[in-house]
């Protein structure tokens, strides 16, 4: 998820899936790309994180970094379908 993510935010939209590419102006490709990128880094970074403080605290609030980065990825890929989503 990290590295589609870091390709998508360098506006490589070749990572997307084809049905959501195909809703997308191609002026407004580009931001859509990155935002979605940006989601998709956020949920990788959550998890990684979690994982990665999992292994040194051993306390139930560690899985709160994974409920953050996912829910903020995702808002950010929802953010980034609703604004250039429907532009066709």
């Amino acid at each position: 998820m990290i590295i589609i993510g870091i390709i998508s935010i360098s506006h490589d939209a070749f990572y997307l899936p084809w049905f959501t590419r195909s809703k997308v102006a191609d002026e407004h490709l580009n931001q859509y790309a990155k935002g979605m990128g940006t989601g998709s880094l956020l949920i990788g970074l959550g998890i990684a994180g979690t994982a990665l403080t999992r292994i040194f605290i051993h306390h139930e609030l560690v899985w709160l970094i994974a409920a953050i980065g996912c829910s903020t990825g995702l808002l950010s890929i929802g953010i980034a379908y609703f604004i250039y989503g429907r532009c066709r």
